[in-house]
């Protein structure tokens, strides 16, 4: 529509995001995706929302062996990196001014997005820390949280001075700090300052680091960045599976817990005096007194089995 502005969405190994039968790990058929979007009964026919605009895809492709170098800010020890600050200034003063200037963009903030998973999920989530005056929102999927613990350090140093929505998404199946990870990003942000209702995190018990499972989840995750409500958190933190309430006067916390959970448990963080209680839960309504607790920052979290499936911040 040669009237139209469009948001945008830049997206890191741009070589694996198109459909493309020679990429090395597989593609997320964005092309594809996009094109389901545009012909979408649930977008076609609602008012014009940033989605249903078809946000223009910035793919832009790794440089090869110096992947690792550009995806991170930090080095590490055995990976190397380094380049990361580089660049997203590369990104943010050279790629992005062309690609307003030559296409119909919306340029601001509020309609520029950044998407990566893994290492580029690691220098989406620096994107949206360090330049949030660029991005208003972020899809970090799957982050390399593993390569340096300055990233949780960046979060905590870097108190929020504009608002911007962060998607975090993982499975289950990827590697075995990969979920209590991403959960203790998520309470990370919260700390720092970020609003809650900004952030979202899924979490997936078939999800793998691959590119078929970030595939899949691309649609809903940009649905959700460009201000649809989520309709999903994922098949392991959807709200049918627990419930919890605070009952200020019996000081007590309520949680019922779904069938589907197995061996439900209930780990409780004291972030004020760096202690943690662990309950048995039932699959009916629990009552959990906190009578004893201090005024506080407590992180509830479900364990299903081994798994760790479900995180919320309450004060008491």
């Amino acid at each position: 529509n040669p009237t139209r502005r469009y948001p945008v969405v830049y997206m890191h190994d741009g070589q694996n995001l198109f459909d493309n039968p020679d990429a090395l790990f597989g593609s997320w058929g964005i092309d594809k995706a996009m094109n389901r979007l545009f012909l979408s009964e649930n977008t076609v026919n609602r008012e014009p929302s940033a989605v249903n605009r078809q946000p223009i895809i910035i793919g832009i492709e790794n440089g090869g062996e110096h992947r690792i170098g550009e995806y991170s800010p930090w080095n590490n020890a055995r990976h190397g990196g380094g380049e990361g600050s580089k660049y997203l200034d590369f990104v943010c003063d050279t790629l992005k001014p062309f690609v307003d200037e030559h296409l119909r963009t919306l340029p601001e903030r509020e309609h520029t997005a950044m998407m990566g998973s893994s290492m580029g999920g690691l220098i989406t989530l620096c994107a949206a820390i360090e330049k949030p005056d660029v991005f208003g929102m972020a899809g970090v999927f799957s982050p390399s949280l593993w390569f340096s613990k300055e990233a949780f350090q960046m979060v905590k140093n870097r108190k929020p001075v504009l608002p911007v929505k962060i998607l975090l998404m993982a499975g289950q199946q990827e590697s075995r700090n990969m979920v209590s990870e991403l959960l203790d990003l998520y309470e990370t942000l919260l700390e720092a300052g970020h609003d809650e209702e900004n952030l979202h995190y899924d979490l997936h018990s078939d999800g793998v680091h691959s590119e078929w499972f970030w595939a899949r989840e691309f649609e809903h995750a940009l649905r959700w960045l460009f201000g649809e409500k989520p309709g999903h958190e994922g098949d392991g933190v959807s709200g049918d599976l627990i419930k919890f309430k605070v009952d200020t006067a019996a000081k007590e916390l309520i949680v019922h817990v779904s069938p589907k959970i197995t061996e439900p448990r209930l780990e409780v963080r004291d972030y004020c005096h760096d202690r943690q209680f662990h309950h048995v839960l039932e699959h009916a309504d629990n009552r959990i007194s906190y009578a004893e607790w201090e005024n506080c920052i407590y992180s509830i979290r479900l364990h299903s089995g081994g798994d760790l499936v479900f995180s919320r911040r309450v004060n008491v």
